[in-house]
C-alpha cells in the first residue's frame, strides 16, 4: 500500500485559542462602533442644547425684567406707604373751622351752623369782596382744614392777614395779604398773582385740603381724593391769618367747610 499523509485534526487547545482571538476582535469592533455612536449622540445633545440656549437667555431676560418690575412696585409701595403716613400725620392737625357771618357781604348767605356759604344776590351791588372769613385766627403751629367744593363752577379758598384790605376791586394777591387758590370751570386752577399762575389739577375735585404751617411760613393745597398736592406758597411771613372762603358768583351751589 502506498503511504498517505493525512492532515492532522486540530487539537482542543488550538480551537480554544482561535475562539479567544475571534472574541477579542469582536469586542474591539463593538467598542469602536459604540464609541462612534456615542460621539454622535453627544454631538446631537450639544447641538440641541445650543439651540435651546436662546430660550434660556430669553428666560433670563424675562426673569431680570420681572425682578426689576417687582423692585419698582416695591419702591412704589414704599413711597405710597410714606405718603400715607405723611397724609395721616397732616390730618392730625385738622381743626373745625367756623364761618364768621359778620364778615360776609350781603350777597353771601352763611348758614346758622357756620359751615356753609353760597352766593344768592346780585353781585353788581357788591361793595366788598365776595368771601367770608373764619372766626378763628392762626399765628403759630400747623392747622389743616377741608372744604367741599364739588360741582361748583367757581370758588377761591386760602388765608388772609388780619390787616388786609377787603374792599371790592382789591386784587386778591400775596402783596395785598391774600394767599389763595382759585378755580373757574373751563379755566381750571390758578393762583391770582402778577403774573397769574396756572395750577395743574383735577377739575372734578370734590374735597380741597388746606395746610397752614405758620412755623415754616407755608400754605399748601391738596386734592383730598387723590391725596395729591396742588400748590404751595412759600415765605408767607409771620402774620396772624384768617381762613378765607369765596363761593364764587357763577353758581348758587353751596361751599361747605368740613
Amino acid at each position: 500500500m502506498e503511504g498517505r499523509i493525512l492532515p492532522s485534526a486540530p487539537t482542543k487547545g488550538n480551537w480554544r485559542s482561535a475562539f479567544i482571538t475571534i472574541l477579542v476582535i469582536d469586542i474591539l469592533v463593538i467598542s469602536v462602533v459604540i464609541g462612534c455612536f456615542w460621539k454622535r449622540i453627544n454631538g446631537f445633545v450639544k447641538s440641541s442644547t445650543s439651540e435651546k440656549n436662546p430660550k434660556k437667555k430669553d428666560d433670563t431676560k424675562s426673569n431680570e425684567a420681572q425682578a426689576e418690575t417687582t423692585a419698582l412696585f416695591k419702591d412704589e409701595n414704599e413711597c405710597s406707604e410714606e405718603s400715607h403716613k405723611a397724609w395721616n400725620e397732616m390730618k392730625k392737625y385738622q381743626v373745625s373751622i367756623n364761618l364768621d357771618s359778620t364778615s360776609a357781604p350781603p350777597q353771601l348767605t352763611v348758614f346758622t351752623n357756620k359751615k356753609v356759604v353760597y352766593c344768592d344776590k346780585d353781585i353788581q351791588k357788591c361793595s366788598t369782596a365776595l368771601h367770608v372769613l373764619s372766626e378763628e385766627s392762626f399765628s403759630n403751629g400747623q392747622t389743616y382744614w377741608e372744604v367741599d367744593v364739588k360741582l361748583k363752577q367757581s370758588w377761591y379758598v386760602g388765608v388772609v392777614t388780619d390787616n388786609a384790605e377787603t374792599k371790592a376791586g382789591v386784587p386778591l394777591i400775596p402783596q395785598n395779604g391774600f394767599w389763595i387758590l382759585s378755580f373757574q370751570k373751563g379755566k381750571g386752577f390758578y393762583v391770582p398773582a402778577d403774573p397769574e399762575t396756572l395750577v395743574t389739577g383735577n377739575d372734578d375735585i370734590r374735597i380741597l385740603g388746606v395746610l397752614l404751617d405758620c412755623d415754616e411760613q407755608t400754605l399748601s393745597f391738596y386734592d383730598v381724593q387723590s391725596k395729591k398736592q396742588l400748590h404751595t406758597f412759600d415765605n408767607i411771613g409771620s402774620n396772624t391769618f384768617f381762613c378765607v372762603f369765596g363761593p364764587g358768583s357763577d353758581d348758587t351751589i353751596r361751599l361747605q367747610v368740613m
